[in-house]
């Protein structure tokens, strides 16, 4: 079986948005923070490859709380601090690319992923 609409856009839209996550923490970065941004990495693809690989439905569901608790808390940090800089705008990208990858999640044809057995990555 194909991989429905909505998953595709799912895999498409995370990972730019993991991307540009990624490319934003670069962009900031500190020797402080290079562990933060390592765990937020491997955690971002952990929760990937649960979604597109192991069909799995906890993992879709810690997208979208991942979502809510780093990403509304990092947008409360920067309306506090009145940040607006190329940096801050790419990380709303980030952000917005995110919750559109939780939409495609959402999607009512997206939902037979999930009830399909785990496939093996190497084929």
């Amino acid at each position: 079986m194909a991989r429905p609409t909505p998953i595709v856009w799912f895999e498409r839209l995370y990972l730019a948005s993991l991307g540009l996550r990624v490319a934003t923490a670069v962009a900031l970065w500190r020797i402080a923070d290079a562990g933060a941004i390592q765990i937020g990495l491997i955690v971002g693809l952990l929760l990937w490859f649960g979604v597109m690989y192991r069909h799995s439905r906890v993992a879709a569901v810690l997208v979208g709380v991942l979502f809510l608790l780093v990403g509304l808390w990092t947008l409360r940090l920067m309306v506090a601090a009145q940040a607006v800089t190329p940096v801050a705008a790419v990380y709303l990208v980030a952000l917005t690319l995110h919750a559109a990858a939780i939409a495609c999640l959402l999607h009512d044809s997206a939902a037979p992923w999930f009830r399909r057995p785990p496939a093996d990555p190497a084929t």
